[in-house]
């Protein structure tokens, strides 16, 4: 199922977040202990504990089971934000709320009834508006090839945004295949917006296969 897969996505961001171990004074310089010790600031991701209790007020008849194993996943996903301490509680509520999407679709053929109230159905649906409309502009690097390429690739980009059906991103995947690779030459600069392009149109895609 689809919350399988997002989940996968929050222990990954979980790893990328981890607060770093304190390093050791440098030899010969004198430790500094500060008067008093920063307050620990706590995050909530409001859409995760507000899904999952949309979950536990659920019924799933014949799909009991996923119904669990979804409310298990949400709550890993809360707990681990608890156990990082300093993660961005928007990058988890993304997650979320893709996933309460993926679970409506995915459940709603087994007789399942999810309680999510107009409130939170409103926060869900803006929240991933404005994730999914994240739209990289197009700057000019200096290197001709390099720039051509780019402006190929918004091209593909663009397209994939303007779908609303998997049926419309699979013949993408022709164009974005017969796309030539940037060459050794290229700039950072156009590597790191061909990596944001391509990162606009995986979002496209999802939207439009959800």
């Amino acid at each position: 199922m689809k919350y399988v897969l997002l989940l996968a996505l929050a222990a990954c961001q979980a790893n990328s977040q981890s607060p770093a171990a304190g390093s050791a004074a440098a030899p010969g310089s004198a430790a500094v202990t500060p008067a008093t010790a920063p307050a620990v600031v706590t995050h909530t991701a409001e859409v995760c504990t507000a899904s999952l209790a949309a979950l536990n007020n659920s019924a799933c008849g014949s799909n009991e089971a996923g119904l669990r194993a979804a409310r298990t996943s949400l709550e890993g996903i809360v707990n681990t934000m608890t156990k990082v301490g300093d993660a961005d509680p928007k990058s988890y509520d993304i997650v979320c709320a893709r996933m309460l999407v993926a679970l409506e679709h995915d459940l709603g053929s087994g007789a399942c009834t999810l309680a999510i109230d107009p409130a939170l159905r409103t926060r869900v649906q803006g929240l991933l508006d404005a994730y999914y409309n994240q739209r990289t502009p197009v700057t000019k690097t200096g290197d001709a090839t390099a720039d051509d390429m780019i402006t190929k690739l918004a091209a593909v980009r663009d397209a994939a945004c303007d779908c609303r059906t998997s049926v419309c991103i699979d013949k993408l995947d022709p164009q974005l295949a017969a796309l030539p690779t940037l060459p050794a030459t290229a700039p950072e600069a156009a590597r790191d917006l061909a990596t944001k392009l391509l990162d606009d149109a995986a979002r496209c895609a999802q939207r439009a296969r959800m």
